[in-house]
């Protein structure tokens, strides 16, 4: 494959992209979109800002468009979705607690023996000897889909990177159940922080069940949406079609290998999904669609809207700094308004130059992956740009330029219950 392929949601060709351009309903409307899309991802792998992209867009009425550029990538190229794994994580443990499996509040403890007994780390000794103590509070589900328990992760906490060296935790990505043994930063509750809460979030579901995370995700989630390529193990099929993974260095963009353990002891509900761009677009279409898609529900809507909130009061996410620079840029939080935190990703509270309505729920994942679902809009989207570390310059810049796009583009008489012409 050339990259140059799109699938069968858009026509062929290659257009100028005029910001805000007012695409007036006719019979070009689906071309005209797709042209304009196709050329800000084309431009984005021309100008050596991706080596490859993948990004898909869909309104209420159905798919906009869904899109790839760039050498050895094709429509239904597979990828590592790394953190945007949390979403379908998220979704799965809140329809748990809507069915009374689970509880946002209660203490995991009883339930995660792990959690029971969670000690802080306060520093270290003259020594070097780890300073823990108790917690002052248990942590519930509520503090791991808001990343408020105090567990971090060693890309943007070089005091937990210091503590896993210096106590032989295997790094998180090895997926070994001892890299989950990490000390809390802060007490549950009191703070903002980014980590690997989701992985404890896959385990909650795990005990909740009585299955394995990914026999709960199939059941409850994948099957009943038709996300046939998401999963967490690569079958031959799917591996073939696997996209590669490149690194940005002083001399450029090269190869590089995945940085996961491919046999790991445990199914990551953080970071361990493999994905299309077709199927994460479904994800986010069924949250646009408040809990269901093409007649299936998975959540009610008063859930959907709760993932969207600002879940954490007077609390507020932070820039994360870089520890594992290798892995992560230092991460920066939009320019617009002060974001809030919801049950699934970070929360806008001001509409973005680019056209993100208040309330957009939004993340991604450290190999430049991301997604949003803007409900005020009516819009969602996908980009996934296989490139490390996270926050590059470069993909951002691609994500940002493809959502104004996407914004520039929607149909005016595209609103809640109408159907676009690429449905």
């Amino acid at each position: 494959m050339d990259g140059r392929g799109r699938d069968e949601h858009g026509a062929g060709g290659m257009a100028g992209l005029a910001a805000g351009t007012d695409l007036a309903p006719s019979a070009d409307d689906a071309a005209s979109r797709a042209e304009a899309l196709d050329e800000v991802l084309a431009a984005a792998v021309a100008q050596g800002l991706v080596p490859g992209v993948a990004a898909a867009a869909a309104t209420a009425g159905g798919v906009l468009y869904r899109g790839v550029r760039g050498a050895d990538l094709a429509a239904d190229s597979v990828f590592w979705v790394a953190a945007m794994t949390e979403l379908a994580t998220a979704v799965l443990a809140l329809g748990l607690v809507e069915e009374g499996s689970l509880s946002l509040h209660r203490p995991l403890g009883a339930l995660l023996p792990e959690l029971e007994a969670p000690q802080v780390l306060e520093g270290f000794s003259r020594n070097g000897e780890p300073i823990l103590r108790a917690a002052a509070r248990p942590i519930t589900l509520h503090h791991l889909l808001t990343h408020t328990a105090g567990i971090g992760i060693e890309f943007w906490d070089a005091t937990l990177l210091r503590f896993g060296r210096a106590a032989g935790v295997p790094p998180v990505l090895e997926r070994r159940l001892a890299g989950l043994r990490l000390p809390l930063v802060f007490d549950p509750g009191e703070r903002w922080l980014y980590g690997m809460a989701g992985d404890w979030v896959g385990r909650a579901i795990e005990a909740a069940t009585g299955l394995s995370l990914a026999e709960a995700m199939q059941t409850r989630l994948l099957g009943p949406l038709g996300m046939t390529d998401t999963g967490f193990a690569l079958d031959p099929g799917r591996a073939a079609r696997l996209a590669p993974l490149h690194r940005r260095g002083p001399g450029g963009m090269c190869r590089a290998e995945p940085p996961y353990a491919a046999d790991g002891e445990y199914h990551s509900g953080g970071s361990g999904l493999f994905s299309t761009v077709r199927d994460m677009l479904v994800l986010t279409r069924m949250l646009l669609g408040r809990g269901v898609l093409d007649g299936v529900r998975v959540l009610r809507a008063q859930t959907v809207a709760a993932m969207g909130a600002h879940q954490i009061g007077g609390l507020r996410p932070a820039p994360l700094p870089a520890a594992r620079p290798e892995m992560s840029c230092d991460v920066a939080l939009p320019d617009a308004g002060d974001p809030g935190w919801g049950l699934a990703g970070l929360v806008d509270t001001a509409p973005s130059p680019h056209g993100r309505g208040v309330g957009t729920l939004s993340w991604g994942g450290v190999t430049n992956t991301f997604f949003w679902v803007d409900a005020v809009r009516g819009v969602s989207g996908v980009l996934l740009a296989p490139l490390l570390p996270f926050a590059d310059h470069g993909a951002l810049a691609a994500s940002r330029a493809f959502e104004a796009a996407v914004y520039a583009a929607l149909p005016r008489d595209d609103g809640p219950g109408r159907r676009s012409r690429q449905g």
